[in-house]
């Protein structure tokens, strides 16, 4: 069990729900840059958005994707006579280079490298890819993580719905509109919002697949914030149709 003490978030479009919510805004266009992707930008305007946060505060990351990859390789994709990026003749045939810093752009795992570094954390870290049900498992991580560090930052972070990615969201939610952007959690042994575990289900599993993958569980903790939730049970399901369920217990 963990304690939440704060939240912060940024989407690219207003969550339903989370109105009243005065640290969750809108910025549809968060300022990337050379070497930070648009998924990196929405998680650290989140977490910039927290107020001062301890340099040896544990770091737990759910990264989805990071945004535009097709733009990256738009000089190798235009050279292609049939559209491959790979293949033979890749390197006689095709536009060889590309921009060092694409690499660095597309991995999920930017997510806790730019924030650490940004925000000079030296505190634990972990991070796992997108999957509605993360936080879920993750829960024994951020348990054992505030037993080295007094405070831990719990991101949830995605900017999948542009270009090639926005196909794929699209084939596996219902979801047509879109939603990027981060949910941070500042959390400690002792909350002030909230506590949050991880329960056997009690409830039928979720009929409905989530939002944003990424987002999901951090979007359904705000939503018991918004409420004054002083005891709900979040039932998760991710793709592949595997669930999970939080316990949220309000203070």
């Amino acid at each position: 069990m963990i304690g939440v003490v704060d939240y912060a978030a940024v989407f690219s479009r207003p969550a339903a729900g989370l109105e009243r919510l005065p640290k969750a805004r809108v910025d549809p266009d968060p300022p990337e840059e050379k070497t930070m992707s648009a998924c990196a930008a929405y998680a650290l305007a989140a977490a910039t958005a927290l107020g001062p946060i301890r340099e040896d505060a544990a770091l737990i990351c759910v990264s989805g994707p990071t945004g535009a990859t097709v733009t990256a390789f738009e000089k190798a994709w235009r050279a292609s006579k049939d559209g491959r990026l790979t293949g033979p003749g890749f390197g006689k045939s095709r536009y060889k280079r590309i921009h060092p810093f694409t690499l660095v752009r597309c991995m999920q795992n930017q997510v806790p490298a730019m924030l650490s570094m940004r925000l000079g954390l030296k505190g634990p870290c972990l991070n796992a890819v997108e999957s509605a049900t993360a936080l879920a498992w993750l829960l024994p991580n951020a348990a054992a993580a505030l037993e080295r560090s007094p405070e831990l930052l719990l991101v949830m972070a995605s900017a999948g719905f542009r270009e090639e990615e926005r196909a794929k969201q699209l084939n596996f939610i219902d979801e047509r509109d879109g939603l990027e952007g981060a949910v941070c959690l500042r959390a400690t042994r002792d909350g002030a919002l909230g506590r949050l575990s991880t329960i056997e289900p009690l409830s039928p599993p979720p009929a409905r697949l989530p939002v944003e993958p990424a987002l999901e569980a951090g979007i359904r903790i705000l939503g018991c914030i918004a409420e004054n939730a002083r005891d709900r049970v979040i039932p998760l399901k991710d793709r592949s149709g595997r669930t999970a369920f939080l316990h949220w217990r309000g203070e």
